[in-house]
């Protein structure tokens, strides 16, 4: 499904092992800089939620169930289910999976791959089709599937502690969705709209020391209008152009004292 990213590649979302951050101080809104300490992250800028040791979302999901695909058997394999409890035995997983393949004429299966990965669940036409469990060394997508690709609601948790929660279209994260870091540092986490494995949209980014952008996103970076909340909890309105930062919006009256100077 891909090669793997460099874990050194930038990414906005992603845990980036070569990234650290720059520190400065927070501007005002008239442009001078204040004394609050500004922390502008490498960890935003570029990152994106595939950008990372684990690769894709896809990575490691094969394209193809094998010729010597194993006969039918239970979800008992499985610890969770798509749409259900995290908690879900694996027999209230086996029953729902076999009553949906019944309805749709799906069949509940279970494949090995040479590699030792497995894949539990629906198939159609020999493809991945309907709600699985996919588990290899590195990852496990617990979701709805369609022609062998990740498609409709899933869950994803990686080897190094990543994990996906949300939407899928055509095997990517698109729509709505929620995707943590767990770091040296402490956990990082996005939660808000992606179209083809890229925050775009609108979101939420927090990091371990409490900062926090929230607002708008174009292609894995902050584009618009959005919010910044400083590890100290000080609250601003900025604008951003491409993850590079623009102003910061006036407030009534800050507004007020800029229209008496120029009087």
């Amino acid at each position: 499904m891909g090669n793997q990213v460099p874990a050194t590649l930038n990414g906005c979302g992603t845990y980036c092992q070569t990234c650290e951050p720059k520190d400065g101080a927070l501007p005002c809104s008239s442009g001078y800089m204040g004394s609050e300490e500004f922390v502008e992250t490498r960890e935003v800028k570029q990152m994106h939620a595939w950008s990372s040791p684990a690769g894709s979302p896809r990575a490691d999901m094969h394209s193809k169930s094998p010729p010597n695909a194993l006969g039918t058997a239970s979800m008992g394999t499985s610890s969770f289910s798509p749409g259900a409890s995290p908690n879900a035995s694996p027999q209230q997983v086996g029953v729902l999976v076999g009553l949906l393949g019944r309805l749709t004429g799906m069949e509940d299966k279970t494949v090995q791959y040479p590699d030792g990965s497995t894949y539990t669940g629906c198939l159609r036409n020999g493809l991945k089709h309907g709600p699985g469990v996919y588990k290899s060394p590195t990852e496990v997508y617990e979701g709805e599937w369609q022609d062998d690709l990740q498609h409709g609601t899933g869950r994803q948790i990686w080897s190094d502690g990543r994990l996906y929660e949300g939407q899928y279209v055509k095997g990517h994260f698109s729509g709505m969705g929620r995707m943590v870091w767990r770091t040296a540092k402490g956990t990082m986490c996005y939660e808000g709209e992606y179209l083809e494995d890229l925050k775009h949209g609108t979101g939420k980014f927090t990091w371990p020391d409490g900062r926090c952008y929230e607002g708008e996103w174009m292609r894995g970076k902050r584009h618009g209008r959005g919010a910044y909340t400083t590890a100290k909890g000080d609250y601003k309105i900025g604008y951003w152009t491409e993850d590079r930062f623009i102003r910061w919006e006036l407030n009534t009256c800050e507004q007020d004292n800029v229209n008496r100077m120029l009087r």
